[in-house]
């Protein structure tokens, strides 16, 4: 639960510095890692 949380917000956080930096690489593996992670 704690863990899925904590997805979330680095979830959230990725998504802030997308809008801010082109860091589009970096956002689009975060989110992949999380997905597969939630998906499990």
């Amino acid at each position: 639960m704690a863990v899925k949380k904590l997805c979330l917000i680095t979830f959230i956080l990725a998504l802030g510095d997308f809008c801010n930096k082109q860091q589009k690489l970096d956002v689009q593996r975060l989110k992949f890692t999380c997905f597969l992670y939630l998906a499990k």
